[in-house]
């Protein structure tokens, strides 16, 4: 849907430019920055992010088959603007399944701090788990976590072909790793993972994930934390 009523009238858009700002960012779809200029002064954006489907054919379809293109949109149109975690503010989010498009105008944050290696400390990993947790408690058992868009993770009868793509991997993690802590994780979690489907069972009560939870989907923005990447 189109959340409208973000440029009032009689103000019109004058001109647009985009910037590409996700190639080479590790983004599955294509993310631009839009700079907006009005004919006359207005209490209006003066620049949002437009997500886009990519242009790459496969990483397209694979993306369409996994719905992960339509679950993004889904969440925003339908779950962050109430949601109790600092995500950027949604204006427009709309689906064309019959012609596999979708797209997503969003808040422009502008000067934040997205260095992952910013996350990688115990205070910092700390604060982003304190930031999270409002979020999976407002979600903590609640009905609407059953609709069928959403990919359940804990609750499934049989999770051993999940487990087993994990545990390829973690295994192509350890073959391309030279020495060193993450590849001492990496043969430690492949001698683990025979016995994960009994040792791990079905967990209960059920809440909202994030799915993609790494330092590369935060930012922050101050002393706040923002949550990126919503697929």
């Amino acid at each position: 849907r189109h959340m409208g009523g973000h440029i009032p009238p009689p103000v019109k858009v004058r001109r647009v430019v985009c910037h590409d700002i996700g190639e080479g960012q590790g983004f599955s779809g294509k993310v631009v920055r839009a700079d907006i200029e009005y004919d006359q002064p207005a209490a209006a954006p003066s620049s949002v992010v437009i997500k886009l489907p990519g242009a790459d054919p496969v990483i397209r379809d694979l993306l369409l088959h996994r719905d992960l293109f339509y679950r993004e949109v889904i969440f925003y149109r339908d779950i962050a603007p109430t949601l109790a975690v600092l995500t950027p503010r949604v204006f427009c989010a709309l689906i064309d399944e019959a012609a596999e498009d979708y797209v997503l105008i969003l808040e422009d944050l502008g000067a934040i701090d997205n260095d992952p290696a910013a996350f990688l400390t115990v205070d910092a990993l700390a604060a982003v788990l304190v930031a999270i947790a409002p979020a999976h408690a407002q979600y903590w058992n609640h009905p609407g976590m059953r609709a069928p868009w959403l990919v359940p993770i804990s609750d499934a009868g049989d999770r051993a072909e999940d487990l087993a793509r994990i545990a390829d991997g973690v295994k192509l993690i350890a073959e391309r790793q030279g020495p060193g802590v993450l590849l001492d994780c990496a043969r430690e979690i492949e001698k683990h993972f025979p016995r994960a489907p009994t040792r791990f069972p079905v967990m209960k009560p059920y809440t909202l994930i994030h799915g993609d939870f790494h330092a590369n989907n935060l930012a922050r923005l101050g002393t706040d934390v923002v949550f990126y990447d919503w697929q």
